[in-house]
């Protein structure tokens, strides 16, 4: 009797072996490993970045009807703090100097609009906004431009833009920036 039980018992546990392959969902709670699915590259830009720029500037003014230019071409540099709201939706705040006969620096406040390309990691952009300026005259200022972003890394970036600013008493003037930008 007991070599009986032990036969069906060895028979019991082959069968259920046996059966542990393929089927052996119907009697898990688990589903059965599907093929993986190849990854999509993450994206370049997002919503909510938050980022500090530094650059270099390269100013000049331009004479016209207010008379003499009263800014000098100049070099210079400066730093922003900015966030995006969405993925294509951002404002930052920048300062910035440069040295034409007299240092002179400026700081505006910008509302940015940009379109990503994730597949390239580039964001081509067009921002504008208001600012002042201080050197030999101060005064207020608005300013159109534009740019592009290249990300180097998730945390990297480089950038480059261009804006002509309309100056409220003196002549208006043409500033390019080259930097780096830095997400937190």
């Amino acid at each position: 009797m007991k070599k009986l039980a032990l036969t069906i018992l060895a028979l019991g546990m082959g069968l259920s072996a046996a059966q542990a392959g393929p089927s052996s969902y119907y009697y898990s709670s688990k589903a059965p490993a599907k093929d993986p699915i190849p990854l999509q590259p993450e994206n370049c830009f997002y919503a909510g970045e938050s980022f500090v720029d530094i650059f270099g500037t390269y100013t000049n003014a331009n004479g016209g009807s207010r008379g003499e230019r009263e800014y000098d071409t100049g070099y210079g540099g400066g730093f922003g703090l900015g966030h995006f709201f969405t993925e294509y939706l951002g404002a930052r705040g920048r300062a910035y100097f440069w040295d034409g006969d007299d240092i002179v620096s400026s700081v505006n406040a910008d509302v940015i609009f940009r379109v990503p390309i994730q597949s390239l990691c580039i964001a081509p952009y067009a921002y504008g906004g208001l600012g002042g300026a201080f050197g030999n005259k101060s005064q207020f200022t608005q300013h159109l431009g534009a740019g592009v972003e290249l990300r180097l890394t998730g945390r990297l970036g480089v950038f480059a833009d261009y804006s002509y600013n309309f100056a409220e008493e003196t002549t208006d003037w043409n500033l390019y920036t080259v930097g780096l930008r830095v997400l937190f």
